[in-house]
C-alpha cells in the first residue's frame, strides 16, 4: 500500500514539472519575438537618407541626352562665324544674297542688274526642251512693294512647286505674245523679299522649267545649321 502511495506522489510531481516546463518554454519564445521587434535598430543598419534619395532619383530620372548638352550652332548665309541664333545673321542682300535664296540664280549665263523698286535683279535663260526660258529673280525693297506689284497683275493662284507650303505661286498677266504662261513665285511668309518670275510659252514648258528652279526654304533664309 505504501508503495502505491509513493508511486502516485511521484507521478503527480513529474506531471507538475512537465507543465511548468511547457508553459515556461512558450512564454520565453513569445518574449524573444517581442524583443526582436521592439529593440532599437542600429543606425548603421539603416540606409542613409541622402543615399536613398539619390538612388531614387537615379532610378527615376531619364538618361541624359548627349545631343542637348552641346548648343546648336548655325552658319550665316554669308559664311561668317558660327552663331547660336539665326536672328543674329544679317538678311541676305545683293547678288550673293540672291544666290543664297535662289541657288539657281547663280548658273552660267545669268546676269545681274539694279532696278528702281528692286535693289537686285538677276536674269537667267536656261534651255529647256530645246528653247530658252527666262527666269527673272528679284530682291524687293519692301514686302509691300512685292505684294502690290504682283497683286495688280494676278490672274489666279496656282499650286506651289513640289507642293511646298512655304511658297506661293501666281499666274500673272503677260505682255509678251510669245509668253503664254507667266508665273510669279515667292515665299509666303511676310519676311520674304525675293521672287522669281518664269516666262514660259505654255503650262507644259512651265512644268518642265520648274526642274531648273531652286528655292531655299524660308527657315534657311538667314543661314542654316552648321
Amino acid at each position: 500500500m505504501l508503495v502505491l502511495v509513493i508511486a502516485a506522489v511521484l507521478a503527480a510531481l513529474i506531471g507538475a514539472v512537465g507543465v511548468v516546463f511547457v508553459l515556461g518554454g512558450e512564454k520565453d519564445e513569445g518574449a524573444d519575438d517581442t524583443a526582436a521587434d521592439d529593440r532599437p535598430v542600429d543606425p548603421g543598419d539603416r540606409p542613409d537618407a541622402a543615399e536613398a534619395s539619390d538612388a531614387g532619383a537615379t532610378a527615376s530620372a531619364p538618361a541624359a541626352d548627349p545631343t542637348t548638352a552641346v548648343p546648336r550652332t548655325f552658319r550665316c548665309w554669308d559664311g561668317g562665324a558660327a552663331v547660336t541664333e539665326l536672328a543674329s545673321c544679317a538678311r541676305p542682300t545683293g547678288v550673293d544674297g540672291m544666290a543664297w535664296v535662289f541657288p539657281s540664280s547663280a548658273g552660267s549665263g545669268c546676269y545681274s542688274g539694279v532696278g528702281v523698286r528692286r535693289p537686285t535683279e538677276v536674269d537667267c535663260a536656261p534651255t529647256i526642251g530645246g528653247a530658252a526660258v527666262r527666269f527673272h529673280y528679284s530682291e524687293w525693297r519692301t514686302r509691300g512693294a512685292l505684294e502690290r506689284y504682283y497683286g495688280g497683275i494676278t490672274l489666279a493662284p496656282i499650286a506651289a512647286p513640289d507642293g511646298r507650303t512655304d511658297l506661293e505661286a501666281l499666274q500673272v498677266v503677260s505682255r509678251d505674245s510669245d509668253v503664254g504662261y507667266k508665273v510669279a513665285i515667292y515665299h509666303a511668309a511676310p519676311t520674304g523679299l525675293w521672287s522669281v518670275t518664269i516666262y514660259a510659252t505654255d503650262r507644259a514648258q512651265y512644268d518642265a522649267a520648274l526642274r531648273e528652279l531652286q528655292v531655299r526654304p524660308i527657315a534657311q533664309l538667314r543661314g542654316k545649321r552648321s
